[in-house]
């Protein structure tokens, strides 16, 4: 970023080139998924200040065996987490490897159920543990959690269940609650529950009852101070509508639009809250069909949706950095401000870098 339009190659020599790459959290090296042996998927770790020169993350791997794509460093970049069929040829299972020691790689999960596998996983804030969705003893996909120093031994987060968990879950900011999605109730039916992460073995609802049978929560985010979620579903009837509800008052969730009075009318996945925790702001057609505001609405304030956009304005995808509001229409890239919106202004210059590394579109 310092000398832009001179590019460096950092990976050492490929068959195919890097396929996946990942920045550690301290930028100053970074992982990438890559074959220099035919049809193997390995993983290499490279300091951005010494590039070219590159060590083998994981270890030696089966015949036909490969790291797959969705590897990640932990927050504190020591290590690297990553799922692979590094034991079984077929059998996808969660490894780690330490940064400073790359070259072997060491089993997480627990011993998994026959010609099953590890689907995916979370890294907790801390670094200090990882949350997996699995197959269980209850012959269904279950929430398992394992300590990085303590590898192997996995406990069911959510205690005994008859559904099987979706691939929707996540960790408040703190570590010590679980949020995530699954028919727990009705099956086929999907709601929010939780978890304690310092109490495992049980759960408690956290979307409010669903009065349609055939309504669902879709998808969901937590607050950035942890407090509260804020989740898409269809409560009420076929409309797609933004619920807010609290950690501390479960099951009791406010509508954040305005109510909608068409089945052709609904708010978008694009949602998130604003940096305070105080807000929302969410794409949605709520005055004309296939016509998609951006909207501001405060959880104190539930029901009260503020345009950010101008007239004439539909909006294709949106980012918040900080009080900024971006967003693409069909004919170009504009700012506004989420506190006091207004006339949007076209976006030339409108973040500075530091907030473009910071800055994910919906």
């Amino acid at each position: 970023l310092a000398n832009p339009g001179k590019s460096v190659k950092v990976n050492g020599p490929t068959i195919a080139g890097a396929y996946y790459f990942e920045i550690a959290p301290d930028g100053k090296s970074l992982v990438y998924l890559a074959e220099t042996t035919a049809n193997v998927s390995e993983l290499f770790v490279v300091t951005l200040a010494n590039p070219g020169v590159v060590s083998k993350l994981n270890g030696v791997l089966p015949v036909n065996g490969n790291v797959r794509d969705d590897f990640r460093y932990t927050p504190d970049g020591k290590a690297v987490i990553y799922r692979g069929d590094l034991t079984t040829d077929g059998t996808t299972e969660l490894y780690f490897t330490p940064v400073a020691t790359p070259g072997s790689h060491t089993k997480l999960n627990a011993p998994v159920q026959s010609s099953t596998s590890v689907l995916d996983y979370i890294v907790s804030h801390d670094s200090s543990f990882v949350a997996y969705r699995g197959y269980g003893a209850s012959l269904r996909y279950e929430l398992f959690r394992v300590d990085i120093a303590n590898p192997t031994v996995a406990t069911v987060v959510h205690g005994a269940t008859t559904s099987s968990l979706s691939d929707r879950y996540a960790l408040a900011p703190d570590d010590k609650t679980l949020v995530f999605r699954a028919d727990m109730v009705a099956v086929g039916k999907y709601e929010l529950f939780t978890a304690d992460m310092n109490n495992l073995g049980s759960h408690t609802a956290l979307s409010a009852p669903l009065l349609n049978n055939s309504t669902d929560v879709h998808d969901f985010e937590i607050a950035p101070d942890g407090l509260s979620v804020i989740y898409r579903a269809d409560h009420i009837s076929n409309y797609d509508e933004l619920w807010h509800v609290t950690f501390a008052n479960p099951g009791v969730a406010a509508r954040l639009n305005p109510p909608i009075f068409s089945s052709v009318n609904d708010t978008y996945s694009g949602y998130t809250f604003t940096a305070d925790s105080k807000g929302v702001v969410y794409r949605a057609d709520l005055n004309q069909n296939n016509f998609y505001e951006l909207l501001h609405t405060t959880v104190a304030n539930p029901g009260v949706a503020t345009p950010i956009t101008g007239p004439g304005q539909s909006v294709v995808r949106f980012a918040v950095a900080g009080d900024t509001a971006v967003f693409v229409t069909n004919e170009a890239l504009y700012q506004a401000k989420v506190s006091t919106p207004g006339t949007p202004l076209l976006a030339s210059k409108w973040l500075g870098a530091s907030d473009v590394l910071r800055v994910n579109f919906y």
